[in-house]
Formats: C-alpha cells, structure tokens, sequence
C-alpha cells in the first residue's frame, strides 16, 4: 500500500498542482492541516491508493477498516510535527527505512512547489531514495522536549 500512497502523493506535485498547492499553503504542518485538501487531490493522494492495495492484497473489509484507521491516524501524526520515541514506538517509526515525522515536515518545509518536490513517502523513504526523490530532512521538526 506504501508504494501507491508514494505515488499517489507524487501525481499531484507532478501534474495537478493546482489542486494539491492548498494542502501545501500551510507553511506548518498541523493535525488539522491534514483535513485541508482538495477533494480531488484526496482522492488522488489517499483513496486511490489505498483502495488499490487493498484490491491488490483482496484485504477483509475488517482488515481494511484496521488499516485506514491506522493510515489516518499515522498521516496526522505526520503533519503534527512532533518527534518523540514515544509516537515513534507506537507507529513502529523505529524499524528500519521507516519515515520520521521529520520526513514529511522536511516535505512541507522544502517542496512547496509542483515539480521535482523531494520526500513524498508516507511510511517508507525507501520509494524516495529507490526513485531519486529523497531529499535532506535536517531540523524541520519539533522536539517534544524542547516545548515543555
């Protein structure tokens, strides 16, 4: 399912920008800010893909429900900008090739523009680096600690 929500966040920064730049218009990503898309590019980036891999995998509805529930909850927690060992144990962020929070945050950060945006994995940054999109994430999220 990965690999179709990389692709499917990828179409939009590559050829319908013009209905995926009003999720990017916010400059810091929040919780909320993940409900502020397009209908289309929604459909495009989220349902689209997730509707494919649970046709590819033939996912029980059960299966799949635990699954878009699971999806959404993590797509929040991307767009929270909060990296804690905490979160980052309860999505298993730990495990390898798995997408920090700062991943997405560095996304926002540095690929408001249509093309040759960087970092449009959702889960695994295995898609950016195997397709020549992953790009630097450096300090664009926020500690935990440092807002308490």
């Amino acid at each position: 399912g990965d690999f179709f929500l990389y692709v499917g966040h990828r179409i939009p920064h590559e050829w319908l920008w013009d209905y995926h730049k009003f999720h990017h218009s916010i400059s810091t990503p929040t919780p909320v800010s993940t409900a502020c898309i397009d209908p289309l590019d929604a459909t495009v980036q989220a349902g689209l893909p997730r509707l494919t891999a649970a046709v590819v995998t033939q996912a029980h509805p059960l299966t799949f429900c635990a699954y878009l529930t699971a999806s959404v909850a993590e797509n929040v927690l991307n767009h929270s900008g909060l990296d804690h060992w905490v979160t980052n144990l309860l999505f298993l962020k730990v495990l390898p090739f798995r997408a920090s929070v700062a991943v997405h945050d560095a996304h926002h950060k540095y690929s408001n523009y249509p093309k040759n945006a960087k970092n449009f994995g959702e889960n695994f940054w295995l898609w950016d680096w195997a397709f020549g999109t992953l790009g630097k994430v450096g300090e664009a999220t926020r500690s935990v600690e440092n807002h308490q």
